[in-house]
């Protein structure tokens, strides 16, 4: 199952992509940022380092999380029913892989 879809950007660089069950929609962090880190995991993925999101595709939601061994930890701050809650990571979605 692949939860973290990889995205090699051809300078060192790559794009994770991961599926968030909160938002129903993908969040793709480009790891080798200042202050994100990946363990090259696609099915047990770790993002070091705190993702946020706000965007249409969720209703403009705040969406803050941790991603770790393949779970996603919804902070508490984020604004969706999710919040303060962990769940498995679902799947990335064939189109995003």
């Amino acid at each position: 199952m692949i939860k973290a879809a990889i995205h090699p950007h051809g300078d060192g660089k790559e794009t994770v992509t991961i599926f968030c069950p909160a938002c129903q929609t993908i969040h793709c962090i480009t790891h080798s940022h200042a202050g994100w880190s990946f363990n090259g995991s696609s099915d047990k993925p770790t993002i070091g380092g705190s993702i946020g999101f706000h965007g249409e595709e969720n209703g403009g939601v705040y969406c803050h999380s941790l991603v770790e061994n393949g779970m996603i930890q919804f902070l508490i701050d984020s604004g969706h029913k999710y919040a303060g809650q962990t769940l498995e990571l679902p799947e990335v979605p064939e189109i995003y892989q």
